[in-house]
């Protein structure tokens, strides 16, 4: 079925001499989503790119919503990771030629994969009423159909927007009060058999409990539950957030040497995929860490580690940063 988006079954291109039918879609879809898990956006856009003419000139709106949803996702998180905002912007103009086509679909789980992709870019664009809107109406549709993986997904980013108020006022009675939400979260999930939606269920849960209850325990095992998911999936690109919070947690605890081995594996897994965010802050926290302990000449290389990422994306305020961390270490 067109609408099983995530198989990760390892299928070559198709050739581009002959039309490409909904059916022959489903495979190149899989192979970009294997592609998109291991980070490797640019070759999995580039691989829906080879059918995307085909695609548009079919009579079947479902194809084409999927191949749009699809490069949607990918071209979002290939933002997230460079800090490119502009490529936000275009996953949100790469859907809206196709809002017209979901009066003529009448799958339901079709329909909500294209809304759900619809709310992905709307969030990532700063539209956060809008796409809490189509996320529950994404959640609705995929209620009539039998995509219980993409319901759980949509699910995981309503309470994870919902978390993001309180923790942004740092509310932390509120966001105590959303533990059973995430603990029905999880057990939906596992139900799904959505990792995606486990993993990021079970780091927002993690959250609470270091941030509302201070229950840091109990925070350590979740988002090492969170991180051992994704590394289960094999989702590349969100190790470096998943071990870096598990460097922060233990960093809480005490545990430095814990601390500064996960902040490294999340720079060693930042570098792999390109993730520009966790190029630059482990490097910062390590330094840090170092620092506390008067180990001054390695706090100063990982500084340095530091002010050499932020200066490779022009990224001011990490320069700015890395530099008063610097100025703080006595010279030699």
């Amino acid at each position: 079925m067109l609408r099983r988006v995530i198989l990760l079954i390892l299928f070559a291109p198709l050739p581009l001499v002959a039309p490409v039918s909904g059916q022959q879609l489903q495979p190149l879809l899989d192979r970009s989503e294997q592609l998109f898990l291991d980070g490797r956006f640019d070759e999995a856009l580039a691989l829906l790119d080879t059918v995307a003419l085909s695609v548009e000139r079919l009579r079947e709106p479902a194809a084409r919503l999927l191949l749009a949803s699809q490069r949607s996702k990918i071209e979002i998180f290939s933002g997230l990771l460079s800090r490119d905002r502009t490529r936000y912007a275009a996953a949100l103009a790469m859907l809206r030629p196709h809002q017209k086509a979901l009066d003529d679909i009448r799958d339901p789980d079709v329909k909500a994969t294209f809304i759900s992709a619809l709310a992905y870019a709307h969030l990532y664009n700063g539209h956060g009423d809008t796409a809490l809107a189509q996320f529950g109406e994404a959640i609705q549709l995929y209620s009539k159909g039998a995509d219980l993986s993409g319901a759980a997904l949509a699910r995981a980013f309503v309470s994870m927007m919902r978390l993001d108020e309180h923790r942004r006022s740092r509310n932390a009675e509120a966001m105590n009060k959303m533990i059973p939400e995430f603990e029905a979260e999880i057990e939906f999930a596992r139900r799904a058999k959505n990792q995606m939606a486990l993993a990021y269920n079970q780091r927002h849960l993690a959250a609470i409990y270091r941030e509302g209850s201070k229950e840091l325990e109990k925070s350590l095992d979740l988002y090492q539950a969170s991180l051992e998911t994704r590394i289960k999936m094999g989702f590349r690109p969100l190790l470096p957030a998943s071990y870096f919070s598990v460097g922060e947690v233990l960093a809480d605890l005490g545990r430095t040497e814990a601390a500064i081995e996960m902040y490294k594996r999340s720079v060693a897994s930042a570098d792999a995929v390109g993730f520009r965010r966790y190029q630059f802050t482990p490097r910062i926290k390590i330094g840090e860490l170092l620092g506390t302990e008067g180990r001054l000449s390695e706090a100063r290389s990982y500084y340095t580690e530091a002010l050499q990422a932020a200066e490779a994306e022009a990224f001011q305020e990490g320069i700015d940063e890395a530099h008063r961390k610097l100025a703080l270490i006595p010279k030699e």
